[in-house]
């Protein structure tokens, strides 16, 4: 299986009908370390801790299969250190604030929309997270669909998060782009029967898209 940017240097709009962004580092950047960054600030251990005990931690997924909430989270991540609650909170009540759209992509995403494709969203994402991006930023609103692991209590790259994508969205998956920054989770679609296109920069995303 080969990306299809190894096959073409920039999108053949007449080979496919249908294309599905992923919203981490494609749309809306994520930085784990730049997160406690701001909200953290200098002390090093206690974001080492934090990293390990929030982003590193199966409990960061289960925020994103939708089998936790955030309070259920927060006291998992917790625990052994009862101290570190209150830096817990102040991280899950506000990495969303540090997040910032990426002009690349949300650029790819609207060309695409001027070419005629149907767009779709395939992403691993907290339900409340999800939220708070639909409220914020109107480009959301260019989706016709699509699938996010909060309400699904699937994960990419599980084969069956993809089935579930080409079923609910009615996809022909040989006329489907996917683009991710994850090479597991492009590659998981291909084994769907889905182009990928492994969106590693932003620089990248334009070139091939021409915006």
């Amino acid at each position: 299986m080969h990306y299809i940017e190894e096959r073409f240097q920039t999108m053949p709009w007449d080979a496919f009908d249908s294309v599905v962004f992923d919203i981490g580092n494609v749309l809306i950047r994520f930085s784990p370390q730049h997160t406690l960054d701001v909200l953290i600030g200098e002390d090093a251990a206690l974001k080492a801790e934090l990293m390990e005990r929030i982003f590193r931690s199966p409990h960061w997924l289960d925020l994103d299969r939708g089998t936790a909430t955030y309070e259920q989270a927060a006291q998992r991540m917790s625990q052994g250190n009862p101290a570190i609650r209150p830096a817990v909170d102040r991280v899950l009540g506000g990495w969303m604030s540090v997040k910032t759209p990426i002009r690349e992509g949300v650029d790819a995403l609207r060309r695409c929309k001027e070419m005629g494709k149907r767009l779709y969203v395939l992403s691993n994402y907290h339900e409340p997270a999800y939220e708070w991006l639909l409220e914020r930023y109107d480009f959301f609103s260019l989706f016709d669909g699509g699938v996010i692991s909060c309400y699904v209590h699937l994960l990419k790259p599980e084969p069956e998060i993809y089935r579930e994508l080409i079923a609910r969205c009615a996809l022909e998956p040989a006329r489907t782009l996917f683009l991710d920054d994850t090479p597991a989770n492009v590659q998981g679609a291909m084994q769907a029967g889905i182009a990928g296109f492994l969106a590693e920069s932003p620089q990248k995303v334009a070139r091939f898209f021409g915006v």
